[in-house]
């Protein structure tokens, strides 16, 4: 093959490994694979004997993969032969069907003759309990059937194929994970910041964030966690440092806890745990901490919505059970809700019956201990 004829190709796993690191650019890759081979393009996942998912497709009208999504892909002749097709096999219509079968399917009749497609080319990319991935090009009659040399070429491109879907896979399940974590932290009442071993902060959310602002007893200075008393901040470096390298597997520190003393306030509690879901190139894990910050006499706002959803409460016993956490009594929520003394004792006796509490003070300490109820964001 001359050096002008690779170009398309060599265009072509460009493309592909770019995809693999950037989602928008798999129409473009799969359009060059389309036009590689005078064809429509698809790449899907097949589920046998159920419907497939296309993910990506090229010089194909949209309409037709819809109908392909939700009906005829449930009704190729050949879905009986998917599980004796191995991993980046290549094969062709010949390989699948005997001519006189497929000429009579409805397959063909009713959905690709009616794009003006007939022959098939098909790659085996992988195969799993999900089901199998694969990259199908269909051409027209008249362009007549995949050559020897074409389905030549198709078998050197399935391992790139291949290749740039795993690791597509694998960065988007990384994503997920990271974004799952951090949206998780960022919900939490309390703060909670992720630190490398030297303590740059990596990521803070709204409650841990707010604590740094006023700079009392704990802050950022060019993105590190400092402590303004010395001793304190020497036993916080000691503990990221070595939970960080825990979490990469280095030392066999699981944390600690520190009191960081603040100018006119309580102490401020900082738990610091080893966290190794941060990860480098080439498979190293970062040294990363977490920490998690409180200062005793913070008050957790706990909603009435809460209160429903967590033990079932009607929204009436819900506000009477909000309002004995601020500190109420039975009679002072009965004045502020308009009901009678007797209403507002029925009420809370069906609480107590909700949560197996036989008394205010049990109530509330059952209530405060909930770690949900401690941890949530207001």
């Amino acid at each position: 093959m001359t050096k002008t004829a690779q170009e398309p190709y060599e265009a072509l796993l460009r493309r592909l490994y770019d995809a693999a690191i950037d989602p928008a650019v798999w129409p473009s890759a799969v359009a060059a694979f389309a036009e590689i081979f005078n064809s429509g393009a698809a790449l899907f996942s097949q589920r046998v004997p159920h419907a497939a998912t296309v993910y990506s497709y090229a010089a194909l009208d949209p309409a037709l993969m819809q109908r392909y999504e939700t009906y005829y892909s449930r009704r190729k002749p050949w879905l009986s032969k998917y599980e004796a097709i191995g991993p980046e096999s290549v094969v062709t219509l010949g390989d699948l069907i005997d001519e006189r079968s497929y000429q009579k399917s409805e397959y063909l009749n009713d959905f690709l003759e009616r794009a003006d497609y007939y022959y098939v080319l098909g790659i085996m990319l992988s195969k799993g309990p999900a089901g199998a991935t694969c990259a199908t090009l269909v051409r027209s009659r008249r362009h007549g059937d995949y050559t020897g040399a074409e389905v030549g070429i198709c078998q050197k491109l399935a391992p790139h194929i291949r290749r740039a879907l795993d690791i597509h896979d694998r960065l988007c399940r990384a994503q997920l994970q990271r974004d799952g974590v951090l949206l998780a932290l960022e919900g939490l009442a309390i703060g909670a910041i992720l630190v490398s071993r030297d303590a740059q902060i990596l990521f803070a959310n709204g409650a841990a964030e707010a604590i740094l602002r006023c700079g009392d007893g704990l802050r950022a200075v060019h993105r590190r966690l400092r402590a303004a008393d010395c001793f304190a901040g020497n036993q916080l470096d000691s503990l990221i440092h070595a939970a960080a390298l825990t979490g990469a597997a280095k030392a066999d520190s699981h944390g600690g806890v520190v009191a960081i003393p603040r100018m006119n306030q309580p102490p401020l509690s900082a738990l610091v745990c080893p966290f190794p879901l941060a990860y480098a190139p080439l498979g190293m894990a970062v040294p990363v901490a977490l920490l998690f910050l409180s200062a005793p006499g913070d008050s957790r706002s706990v909603t009435a919505a809460d209160l429903r959803c967590l033990y079932g409460f009607t929204p009436a016993e819900a506000r009477l059970a909000a309002a004995l956490l601020t500190g109420k009594t039975l009679v002072e929520y009965a004045e502020i809700a308009g009901v009678t003394l007797a209403t507002a004792k029925t009420q809370l006796q069906n609480i107590f019956s909700k949560t197996g509490q036989c008394g205010q003070s049990g109530l509330m300490r059952h209530i405060l201990s909930d770690l949900v109820v401690h941890f949530r964001k207001p």
